[in-house]
């Protein structure tokens, strides 16, 4: 997985994460086009020891020598598992700078429908310039912002939505945001708000909630076509779409939807 693009003396170039190889990957895209061949920077970086066994699944370069990773939630037992929480990490010396915890206490699993490790699922997102992240639930029609900062998290729920107590019990768990992008405006949330699909059905999903980094929704557009992934373009100003039935790569022009929400 990219998880991000950006630009270092004028070079384009993305940042990987080689998990079970325990290394951090800096592709230089410009250079590999150049020469017509892969140009990888690799620096070791070690994920098992430091959160006890808990790996990143999410990563942004805020500058050559500081991090922001997402680190995972990890089952502790059948019925319970460490919270996720996003960190501020050196990379020369692989340490901890400041830790950011998203939930006080986790959920045990008892009788749920979802097993511990799913309860605190969500799609995430940097702001480009690095001060803030953006977490949709996955589970909870709620976006979460931190800011990387001062440290203070807040929540944002859809109204008359549904609270933590949808995990206790049984019945079945609504999938609510599942994909997000981000530019320095906006976040832009994929919605379905129903119940899971099954392993055979692929579902159309194609409104897109538009907050801004404030936590207010500003928007919401529906695409031609539905959406499987999508990508934001801060350079030509496009949010990207991949549907999950097609090869086709679509893109929507946000300058023009910046007009329209400023015309309002």
């Amino acid at each position: 997985m990219i998880y991000q693009l950006f630009k270092e003396k004028n070079e384009l170039k993305a940042l990987l994460f080689e998990a079970h190889k325990e290394k951090i990957l800096i592709w230089n895209v410009s250079q590999s086009i150049r020469e017509g061949k892969t140009i990888i920077e690799t620096i070791p970086y070690t994920w098992k020891t430091e959160n006890n066994n808990a790996c990143y699944n999410g990563l942004f370069l805020k500058s050559r020598n500081e991090l922001l990773a997402k680190v995972a939630a990890f089952p502790i037992n059948k019925n319970d598992a460490t919270l996720p929480f996003y960190q501020k990490r050196s990379i020369d010396t692989n340490q901890c700078l400041r830790t950011y915890s998203i939930y006080k206490q986790s959920i045990k699993n008892g009788e749920s429908s979802i097993i511990p490790e799913a309860f605190f699922n969500s799609s995430d997102a940097f702001k480009p310039d690095g001060t803030k992240i953006a977490q949709a639930m996955v589970h909870l029609p709620q976006l979460n912002i931190v800011d990387v900062e001062t440290g203070k998290i807040t929540g944002y729920r859809l109204e008359n939505g549904e609270d933590f107590s949808v995990f206790k019990g049984k019945k079945e768990i609504k999938n609510h945001f599942v994909r997000l992008a981000a530019d320095d405006k906006f976040i832009y949330a994929l919605y379905w708000g129903k119940l899971p699909w099954g392993a055979r059905e692929i579902p159309y999903i194609n409104t897109i909630y538009i907050f801004d980094w404030k936590g207010k929704l500003v928007s919401k557009i529906t695409t031609d076509h539905d959406v499987d992934k999508m990508c934001v373009d801060t350079v030509r100003n496009r949010i990207y779409i991949i549907g999950p039935k097609t090869d086709d790569v679509f893109y929507y022009d946000l300058d023009e939807l910046n007009k329209r929400l400023e015309s309002r």
